[in-house]
């Protein structure tokens, strides 16, 4: 009776291992598809989301009313970056490279990241350098991917598989300091242009500068810190989300800046380098040369050219028909101030006339007749230039 009893215990014990081994096993199995799902999950995701980021920056070309060449070849970068995203995304789903390891993952993900990101640096460099010298900024791009893609099969071949060991943090290295780069440059590109739009454009490109600035930040803080989490599972979970969200702010910023260019910026933003050099040119000018152009600029003035809110310099110096460089000495030699603040001072003289003569004119109608860009900017140099509101000075006539 003993021995029976301890064989059916035997049997009951054995019974109970081979279910917690089998429940075991298959808790593994359940918790490598629960990741893979998730996994999953998050690319579809991204996918989806560049999808329908590449087809708004596409679309959005038709209700764009003031086009220039530079902006539309910045829009087919950014267009072709996000669908970089999109095949990268459908081949993680379709072939599993995470799935084979996060080394392998990683690899993967340099070799579309990288490129992507550049492009969209690139899309910011190409509006903001003008003339043939800002493609120079491209071949930065080439040298670091070319670098990177060579220090992955040299991994690769010494290794025989895509599991490249050490040679994978020299890739993510090069990376790195790639993107650095493309994260300086623009915004050192983006000081440049404030300081002419601040000199040359008659009102203020605050819109513009703000967009650009904002848009290029986000999209830079996701794209220099991707080298450090594309290498770890679990913040790439983290950081993943606020990656697409940081990217459609980007994307939203680009879209709202085709909107905002005036073409008077437009035109600043796309001028050649030696045209920009020139400008930057003082030469003396004599006594019939200064008396030609208060001539040009007194009949100007009276045909109500300041009146245009988007005039710039050159256009400017079109207008009354005398070179640029000649009108910069001009009013740098006669009245000590650049064209910006000259033009202000002449647009605050005109609207004290305009209110003296209609005084049931609003600040609205003032601001739109005198050239300023809104009523808020003209209320604001208003009373910088005379300690008055608009309001106080009609009552202090």
């Amino acid at each position: 009776r003993d021995s029976s009893t301890s064989r059916g215990l035997g049997d009951v014990y054995k019974r109970q291992l081979i279910f917690r081994r089998t429940h075991v096993k298959l808790f593994n199995i359940h918790t490598i598809l629960d990741t893979c799902l998730d996994l999953i999950a998050l690319q579809y995701t991204c996918m989806i989301v560049m999808a329908m980021l590449a087809f708004f920056v596409f679309v959005s070309r038709y209700y764009v009313t003031c086009r220039n060449r530079q902006f539309e070849q910045s829009r087919w970068m950014i267009v072709v970056a996000l669908l970089l995203f999109v095949v990268h995304y459908m081949c993680q789903m379709r072939l599993g490279w995470r799935q084979q390891g996060n080394d392998v993952g990683v690899l993967f993900n340099l070799l579309f990241y990288s490129p992507s990101a550049i492009l969209l640096s690139w899309s910011q460099l190409n509006i903001l350098r003008a003339g043939h010298r800002r493609w120079s900024f491209m071949r930065y791009g080439v040298v670091g991917y070319a670098l990177m893609v060579l220090c992955i099969v040299a991994g690769v071949i010494s290794n025989g598989s895509l599991h490249i060991g050490p040679m994978l943090y020299v890739a993510d290295a090069i990376h790195f300091f790639t993107l650095l780069y493309y994260t300086w440059a623009p915004l050192r590109e983006l000081g440049n242009v404030q300081r002419r739009l601040d000199s040359e454009h008659g009102n203020p490109a605050d819109a513009y500068l703000r967009t650009m600035r904002f848009g290029f930040f986000v999209v830079c803080a996701f794209a220099v810190i991707s080298p450090l989490y594309i290498l770890s599972r679990p913040l790439l979970f983290v950081f993943g989300p606020l990656g697409l969200i940081s990217l459609s702010l980007f994307i939203v910023s680009f879209t709202a800046l085709g909107f905002s260019m005036s073409e008077g910026v437009t035109e600043i933003v796309t001028e050649t380098n030696d045209e920009i050099a020139a400008a930057k040119v003082f030469r003396e000018i004599g006594p019939e040369r200064i008396a030609e152009i208060d001539m040009a600029v007194s009949k100007w003035r009276s045909e109500g050219g300041f009146r245009d809110s988007n005039l710039t310099l050159s256009s400017f110096a079109r207008r009354i028909m005398v070179n640029r460089t000649d009108v910069a000495s001009y009013l740098t030699s006669i009245y000590g101030k650049n064209f910006r603040t000259w033009l202000s001072g002449i647009r605050v003289e005109e609207a004290k006339a305009l209110m003296a003569a209609h005084p049931e004119y609003s600040n609205e109608v003032v601001s739109m007749e005198c050239g300023f860009s809104s009523r808020v900017y003209f209320q604001r140099l208003f009373k910088e230039r005379t300690g008055l509101t608009p309001a106080e000075w009609r009552r202090q006539r």
